[in-house]
């Protein structure tokens, strides 16, 4: 294994741990009854640092991306990557320390930049698996001197993915913001968009593997 790529999972896992803890410690200060719903985290001072965390989480991860990557292509790989092991570990570690969630199936707010994302457990683990493996196969691709050839169709089409799936976390916003408990999730946008993620990512790598051959 690509010595900076076990460095960056590494990171990916401890970033989660911390992540978790942070979770623990607000989940006894807002939601001590184990209750995320209705949302009570107000922006009030603890509400501004929260917001600050995650804006300042985001940050780190991309800082890591930038440092461990040689490329612009390598530096979205690694950042793609070292969210998803974040994610999967931070749910991980919640499951370790204080039993949750209680399944798959568990509601769980996963930020509020701009407005409250949410969604069952489930969702948020199958777009960090895709990260997770989408990162690690670009990052050893271009170690083998493969190069990943997208161009503006598979950037514009993973921004619209990314969009659809970013669209079913926060389909219901308005209503939890407003003090309400979640209702339902729209499976089927957030399938559009997931399968769009893996599907445009598979076209393109598959295309750079045989234009790769042809090469050779």
């Amino acid at each position: 294994m690509n010595r900076m790529l076990g460095w960056a999972i590494v990171f990916g896992v401890s970033m989660g741990y911390f992540e978790a803890a942070v979770v623990v410690y607000l989940r006894e200060i807002f939601a001590p009854e184990g209750k995320l719903f209705p949302i009570t985290i107000e922006l009030n001072s603890l509400g501004w640092v929260e917001l600050g965390r995650e804006a300042f989480s985001l940050l780190m991860l991309l800082a890591v991306a930038m440092l461990a990557g040689r490329s612009v292509k390598e530096r979205v790989a690694y950042f793609f990557l070292v969210f998803g092991v974040w994610d999967i570990f931070y749910y991980l570690f919640l499951k370790l320390t204080i039993d949750w969630p209680e399944s798959l199936m568990t509601w769980d707010i996963l930020l509020l930049i701009p407005v409250p994302w949410i969604g069952p457990v489930i969702a948020p683990s199958m777009v960090a698996i895709s990260f997770v493996v989408m990162g690690v196969f670009v990052v050893r691709m271009e170690d083998r001197g493969t190069t990943f050839r997208q161009g503006r169709r598979c950037f514009a089409g993973m921004c619209v993915a990314g969009l659809v799936i970013i669209v079913a976390f926060c389909w219901d916003w308005r209503h939890i913001a407003s003090g309400g408990v979640p209702r339902s999730f729209p499976w089927l946008i957030f399938a559009v968009g997931q399968l769009l993620l893996v599907g445009i990512f598979a076209f393109y790598y598959r295309s750079s593997l045989r234009s790769a051959k042809a090469i050779s």
